[in-house]
């Protein structure tokens, strides 16, 4: 069974879950305008999936939101403090962020990588208190790594590894989590444990979690948020039911579309010549 959740440091104690937005934000990078003059919230304590075509500007807002990237113009809000006034380290205190793709350190156990996550609050080379061991057990156990804290990365499974990492973002201690591509190269079986993971620590611990994700039907069935983006801008946003309809995701990915249900869940396909007509029927 996983430990309780050990006490919230001081400064997210009295906190409440913090939600993102961005308003008039503009980002360029290497002289190319990525986000232009761009408007989008994600509400506290929910889980969005932040969708659209490739190079449309996903990583760049979500980097943006972390404080990873300085805009141009406009500014990105951790509830009601702009991220920009926030020190690096208050920042990660507050959210913690897991790229597309992280470097396995190379020896690095499973217990190892998630004792990184405390380093926000102690600074590198200092010995781990019993307050920061509790995270880091409570972290593993949370995520269900327990029989494998001491495997090296190295030995794990795309989807173990994937956990480990999450681990250590939750050793961090703050209430917002920003995962980009989380399911990239794993298989569905370890896509859905990953998705189902995020699920359940939005629902037991308040977590406001935003990730961007290329499967609109899992966005769609993970999420209660979707934003669209196109081209640096917001197409769309709100819930999935509103915005994964035929007539929007055609409009933002340039793919007729169709949606209908399998097993009472409602599905997105892109919509063949070939198709019969009745299969294409929109609900």
């Amino acid at each position: 069974m996983p430990r309780r959740a050990p006490a919230y440091a001081m400064h997210t104690a009295t906190l409440p879950p913090a939600g993102l937005r961005a308003e008039q934000l503009s980002v360029s990078l290497a002289g190319v305008n990525i986000l232009q003059q761009l408007d989008v919230s994600f509400p506290a304590g929910k889980v969005s999936a932040l969708c659209g075509p490739n190079g449309c500007g996903k990583s760049t807002l979500l980097k943006t939101l972390a404080g990873l990237i300085k805009p141009v113009g406009g500014h990105a809000w951790l509830g009601e403090e702009a991220v920009s006034s926030l020190s690096p380290a208050e920042r990660a205190r507050r959210m913690a962020m897991l790229a597309q793709s992280s470097l396995t350190p190379a020896g690095m156990t499973v217990a190892e990588l998630v004792a990184c996550g405390r380093f926000v609050h102690t600074g590198l080379g200092e010995r781990v208190s019993r307050e920061d061991q509790r995270w880091i057990d409570w972290a593993i156990s949370t995520t269900e790594l327990d029989a494998l804290r001491e495997r090296e990365l190295a030995a794990l499974s795309g989807g173990e590894r994937q956990r480990a990492w999450i681990a250590m973002a939750l050793a961090q201690g703050g209430r917002v989590l920003l995962l980009d591509e989380p399911t990239t190269f794993l298989d569905v079986r370890h896509q859905i444990e990953v998705l189902q993971l995020v699920r359940a620590l939005n629902h037991s611990h308040g977590l406001t979690v935003v990730w961007v994700l290329h499967d609109l039907n899992q966005a769609a069935a993970f999420s209660d948020h979707m934003v669209l983006m196109q081209a640096g801008r917001i197409a769309a946003a709100g819930s999935p039911a509103e915005v994964a309809t035929p007539a929007t995701l055609e409009a933002v990915f340039g793919v007729p579309m169709w949606r209908g249900l399998v097993d009472g869940q409602p599905v997105c396909l892109p919509r063949l010549a070939s198709q019969p007509s009745e299969a294409a029927a929109c609900v």
